[in-house]
């Protein structure tokens, strides 16, 4: 029983560690609600505990070849176990961009 407890700490220390990964690298809050479900209210405590600073309005695009490479890069990658682990690959891959932009790349493209 206590092993179970350890794990299920474990399990719950790493995606908070993840959590803050992504909001450190300006995720928005859309990302953080898929990803993890977290509530804009939660998000925002976690963006001002870790002092990170926001900027109004929208992330700018890509440039169309880097949107490209992003979404060939995506559909190349799919052998993540999960789309936290898959999107922090994407993020180390394109360290340039913003992660609200490479977010952007791939959610629209889902929806195109």
């Amino acid at each position: 029983m206590m092993h179970l407890a350890m794990n299920r700490c474990q399990l719950v220390a790493r995606r908070e560690e993840d959590a803050l990964w992504f909001i450190k690298r300006g995720a928005p809050a859309a990302a953080m609600l898929e990803l993890f479900g977290m509530y804009e209210l939660e998000y925002r405590r976690l963006r001002q505990a870790a002092s990170v600073e926001t900027k109004r309005g929208r992330s700018p695009k890509l440039d169309n070849q880097t949107h490209h490479e992003v979404i060939r890069y995506w559909h190349r990658n799919q052998g993540h176990p999960d789309h936290i682990s898959r999107f922090k690959a994407l993020s180390e891959a394109f360290p340039d961009a913003s992660f609200a932009a490479l977010w952007s790349a791939i959610r629209g493209s889902a929806n195109a």
